[in-house]
C-alpha cells in the first residue's frame, strides 16, 4: 500500500473524506476546489464530464443554490494505490421546500488519487439523485407535490 499497511491507509482515506465533505458540505465549491488539480474531471451520475476548476465551479453552483443543506455520512472506504473507493449516504434538504423533508441517497464515488496524494485527478460520483433533482424542480415551480 501507500506507506503503511491496509487498515493505516483507509484510517488516512478515510480522514482526508471527511475533510473533502465538510468542504462540499457546506455548499460553496469554491473551498472545495483545494482537493481537486486544477485539470481535474468530474463525472457526476449521467451528466457531462466537467473538467477543471472553473466547469466544476458553475456546475456545482447551480446544483448547489437549490440546497438547503447536504450531508455526506461515509460508509465503506476501501483503497488501492491509485483510488480511493467510498460508499455514502447523502441526505438532502431542498432549499425553499415547505416540507422540510430530508432526502437520502446512496451514493458510491471513485477518487483517483492515492492516499498520499492530497488532490484527486478525477472524480466519479454514482447514484440516482432523480429525487432530489424531482423535488427541487417542484420547489421552483412552487408546489409542495402531494409531500405532506
Amino acid at each position: 500500500m501507500a506507506g503503511g499497511s491496509v487498515s493505516e491507509d483507509i484510517a488516512r482515506a478515510y480522514e482526508w473524506l471527511q475533510k473533502f465533505h465538510i468542504k462540499a458540505d457546506a455548499l460553496d465549491p469554491r473551498p472545495w476546489m483545494s482537493f481537486f488539480t486544477p485539470d481535474a474531471t468530474l463525472n457526476y451520475a449521467n451528466s457531462p464530464t466537467l473538467t477543471g476548476h472553473e466547469e466544476i465551479i458553475a456546475a456545482m453552483e447551480q446544483s448547489m443554490s437549490g440546497l438547503r443543506s447536504m450531508k455526506h455520512e461515509i460508509g465503506h472506504v476501501d483503497v488501492t494505490p491509485e483510488r480511493i473507493y467510498q460508499e455514502a449516504k447523502i441526505t438532502y434538504v431542498i432549499k425553499a421546500d415547505p416540507t422540510e423533508e430530508e432526502l437520502v441517497v446512496k451514493g458510491f464515488a471513485v477518487f483517483h488519487k492515492g492516499v498520499e496524494e492530497e488532490r484527486v485527478r478525477r472524480f466519479d460520483v454514482y447514484g440516482d439523485f432523480s429525487e432530489v433533482y424531482g423535488r427541487m424542480a417542484e420547489v421552483q415551480k412552487g408546489g409542495e407535490g402531494g409531500k405532506e
